[in-house]
C-alpha cells in the first residue's frame, strides 16, 4: 500500500511538474510575445515621430503650438527664425508679449488683444490674418497667420496650432503693381485733360461741325 501511494505521489507530482512546465512555457511564450509587440510598437511609434519631425522642419511654414494653458509647447525651425526676429532679445514664451509686431499696415503696433497667439489662447480661429513682424522698417517681413484651436468636449480651450506663411514677396509685388497703376493713371491724366480741354473748346461752336463728326467729338 506505501509502494502504491508513494508511485500515486510521485505520479502526481511529476504529472503537476508538467502541467507548471507547460503553463510557465506558456506565460514565457506569451510574454515574449507582449515584449515583441510592445517593442514593434515603440519602434512605429518612433519612426512615426521621426517622419513627422522631418516633415515639420522641411514645410516653408511655420508652426507653432499651444498647450492648454496658452504657453508656447513646440515651434519647427522656421518659427524660430521668425521668433527671432519678432523677438531679437528673446522671448518669454508667454502669449501677450508684443515684441515687433504690426498690423496689415505695416507701421501700425499690434495691440496685446491682437496678437495672433493672443487670439488663439481665447479660442478664436484665423485665416490669413495679415501682420509683419521685424524691428527694422526695411527688412520688416509680411505673414498670414492662420489659427487652429482645439477645445474640450465641454468646450474649454486645450491648446491651438498656427501656422505663419511668408508672404512679405507677396505684399511686395501687390504694392509695386499698386505704384505702377498710380504712376501710369498720372502719366495718362495730364495729356487726356488737355484732350477734352480741346474737345470742350471744339463742341462750344457746334453749328460750325460737320454733322458725321460731331458723335466723334462727344464720344
Amino acid at each position: 500500500a506505501r509502494m502504491s501511494q508513494a508511485l500515486l505521489l510521485s505520479t502526481l507530482t511529476s504529472l503537476l511538474v508538467a502541467v507548471t512546465a507547460d503553463l510557465w512555457h506558456t506565460k514565457v511564450v506569451e510574454a515574449a510575445d507582449a515584449q515583441r509587440m510592445l517593442e514593434r510598437a515603440v519602434a512605429d511609434s518612433a519612426e512615426q515621430r521621426r517622419f513627422n519631425e522631418a516633415i515639420l522642419n522641411s514645410v516653408d511654414v511655420g508652426l507653432l503650438t499651444l498647450d492648454a494653458n496658452g504657453a508656447v509647447h513646440s515651434m519647427n525651425p522656421r518659427h524660430q527664425r521668425f521668433m527671432e526676429l519678432a523677438y531679437p532679445d528673446g522671448s518669454d514664451g508667454s502669449t501677450d508679449q508684443k515684441g515687433y509686431t504690426y498690423a496689415a499696415d505695416g507701421f501700425t503696433e499690434l495691440a496685446r488683444e491682437e496678437l495672433p497667439t493672443w487670439r488663439a489662447m481665447h479660442g478664436e480661429t484665423l485665416r490669413d490674418y495679415l501682420i509683419w513682424v521685424g524691428e527694422d522698417p526695411g527688412l520688416r517681413r509680411a505673414f498670414a497667420v492662420s489659427v487652429s484651436p482645439f477645445l474640450t468636449p465641454e468646450g474649454t480651450f486645450d491648446g491651438a496650432v498656427l501656422a505663419y506663411h511668408d508672404v512679405t514677396e507677396l505684399m511686395t509685388a501687390a504694392r509695386l503693381k499698386d505704384e505702377f497703376v498710380a504712376t501710369v493713371s498720372h502719366e495718362l491724366r495730364t495729356p487726356l485733360t488737355s484732350i477734352v480741354g480741346y474737345v470742350d473748346v471744339l463742341l462750344e461752336d457746334v453749328a460750325d461741325i460737320p454733322a458725321e463728326a460731331l458723335p466723334f467729338l462727344q464720344t
